[in-house]
């Protein structure tokens, strides 16, 4: 397989194009899914404070082997939590963002919902507090950071920068990548959570922020034991139009441009997606624009989708939304599915609008909403430009309604119905939401 790889790297250096790098032969999966060798710290119980009052739970550090890095091993550490008693519960990997670190709180907090949680640091590090205060876009600086330092035989560490540096297949130098590293290190923490005697190995998910959206969306097709995956900002395209096009990736000659994408886009490996996937995001996400998140989402046919009006970029935010827990549950414990929509259809009438969505799933709706875009640009439609600069997109929110358990919303056409985007949200009884992903309206022509 990995030759097969390397025969169409060189052909592409040849021709200046990609046909197609076989990026399943990169990580053997079955390989890394032998548990690693791990040291405990000492679990402490604590009590968490819920919506449904106190739960007790166990938390502590894990130390284990890594994947190999420079033709070394290395050690990664992690945070652990559980609830107190001997299972089997459901268990979570929690992939922290790319100015975050390893998280207790997300830990505990997933293990206070009962889960089997582990909150690995891929950046060869360990924090020495309890808690990483991350960084605070809005004021571009940490608010206050704690304490973490390069951890003895770390993996790489992970500035936005390294991760689009040149590299080639020779000599398994892709292997020295951190975007290759996180993944398999990522491979090799599910199979430490499954080799736990508390835990049911059936019943496993993966959720990740920002960087980690962008690896658990890369890992879902390539990983396919797990259940279920929550991607959250993160997703693929990179080069058509995120954070790091203008900069990054437009740095890159056209043939190790290439070569990464081949190799370490998720849209490289949403083939291989068998799990439940939930794409989250928010409507004007500065790192991964709505355009792509969609190209992303519609790779994989069977995706759900829930866009968060105006949902800030960060750790904290991008673990609060409630319909995450709740779409984990709805498959791992067969618990009533969220009221999620498959993709919008539109019918253009002569004077107005209609777009619709099912519901999927069974879910029920009760309540709905259309939400339509105008960018800050009249000539744009949101997203990066041309020379690199981002254009925010204002929402406003208007009525639809629920016919046969399927969301209809109208809107009077014109001239400027060609500048706004569209997205349609259904609500359950308890406020749960899904949506659909935003379709661009046309303006009538005339005839």
């Amino acid at each position: 397989m990995l030759r097969r790889c390397i025969c169409a790297i060189s052909i592409f250096l040849t021709s200046m194009c990609v046909s197609a790098v076989e990026v399943e032969g990169l990580w053997n999966v079955n390989e890394l899914r032998v548990p690693p060798k791990a040291s405990w710290s000492l679990l402490k119980e604590k009590t968490v404070q819920t919506s449904n009052g106190p739960v007790i739970i166990k938390r502590g550090k894990v130390y284990f082997e890594g994947p190999e890095y420079n033709g070394k091993g290395t050690r990664i550490m992690a945070f652990f939590a559980s609830p107190v008693g001997s299972g089997p519960f459901p268990s979570i990997l929690l992939i922290h963002g790319g100015a975050g670190a390893a998280f207790s709180d997300w830990a505990e907090l997933w293990a206070s919902r009962g889960y089997v949680a582990l909150a690995p640091d891929f950046c060869g590090h360990e924090v020495l507090a309890e808690n990483f205060t991350e960084y605070d876009y809005s004021q571009q600086k940490y608010r206050e950071k704690k304490e973490r330092v390069p951890l003895e035989n770390g993996g790489p560490g992970a500035r936005g920068e390294d991760r689009f540096e040149p590299f080639t297949m020779m000599n398994n130098e892709y292997r020295n990548r951190w975007e290759w590293y996180a993944t398999a290190a990522a491979i090799k923490s599910h199979a430490l959570l499954d080799s736990l005697d508390q835990v049911d190995a059936d019943k496993t998910a993966v959720t990740g922020i920002s960087w980690g959206g962008y690896l658990a969306t890369l890992l879902a097709g390539i990983d396919q034991s797990f259940q279920v995956v929550v991607p959250v900002y993160g997703c693929g395209h990179l080069q058509d139009g995120s954070m790091w096009t203008q900069k990054e990736l437009k740095a890159m000659s056209a043939a190790d441009r290439a070569l990464w994408l081949a190799c370490f886009d998720p849209s490289s490996t949403a083939a291989g997606v068998t799990s439940r996937i939930l794409f989250v995001n928010g409507t004007n996400d500065h790192a991964y624009p709505l355009n792509i998140h969609r190209k992303t989402c519609y790779d994989i046919a069977h995706s759900d989708i829930l866009l968060c009006n105006n949902l800030q970029h960060s750790n904290t935010n991008g673990w609060s939304p409630p319909e995450i827990e709740a779409y984990i549950n709805s498959v791992l414990q067969n618990t009533n599915s969220l009221p999620l929509l498959e993709k919008p259809v539109v019918n253009y009438g002569k004077d107005k609008i209609e777009i619709s969505a099912k519901v999927k799933h069974n879910g029920q709706a009760t309540e709905a909403t259309l939400f339509c875009g105008v960018c800050d640009d009249p000539g744009f439609v949101g997203g990066y430009d041309s020379n690199g600069k981002f254009h925010q997109v204002t929402w406003k929110e208007y009525p639809a309604r629920i016919v046969n358990n399927c969301v209809v919303a109208e809107i009077p056409a014109g001239p400027d119905t060609g500048k706004l985007w569209a997205y349609l949200e259904a609500r359950n009884e308890q406020g749960l939401r899904g949506t659909t992903h935003y379709i661009e309206l046309e303006s009538p022509t005339e005839e």
